[in-house]
């Protein structure tokens, strides 16, 4: 919670700068030399190059964490298809396995059960093709 107004910058400095005159003006100041304004130019500058190295910096890492965003969103779509694929070779191999079956004991299989399993070939394929 904020009691006081906010400061503004420019009209501090300038009651410093007020404050000062009026102490050198009574003599309890003696006048500032001119070596401190040189010194604060030079730190501002400092400040000002470190500010625009920073930006810099910043917006370089702002293009590679969208970079990478862009990325891990790919991969995980990758996985899911991964996913998807474990399940559909898991119904192929289970459809291999009942045909085995099926003509060890020398008996068709049935139109639906045949249907069934191109399908589950069918997806798997897509799906592969979609990793590709």
């Amino acid at each position: 919670r904020r009691f006081s107004p906010p400061v503004n910058i420019p009209q501090v400095q300038a009651l410093e700068n007020r404050l000062k005159e009026e102490l050198v003006a009574l003599g309890i100041l003696e006048p500032a030399e001119s070596k401190a304004e040189p010194e604060e130019d030079e730190i501002l500058a400092e400040l000002q190059q470190k500010q625009a190295e920073l930006s810099a910096v910043v917006e370089y890492n702002g293009q590679q964490r969208q970079a990478l965003l862009s990325l891990a969103r790919a991969e995980m779509g990758r996985q899911d298809i991964r996913k998807r694929l474990q399940e559909v070779d898991a119904e192929v191999m289970e459809w291999l396995r009942r045909f085995t079956a099926n003509r060890q004991k020398k008996k068709s299989a049935s139109r639906k059960e045949k249907e069934a399993a191109w399908k589950a070939l069918e997806q798997r394929e897509a799906l592969c093709q979609r990793l590709l």
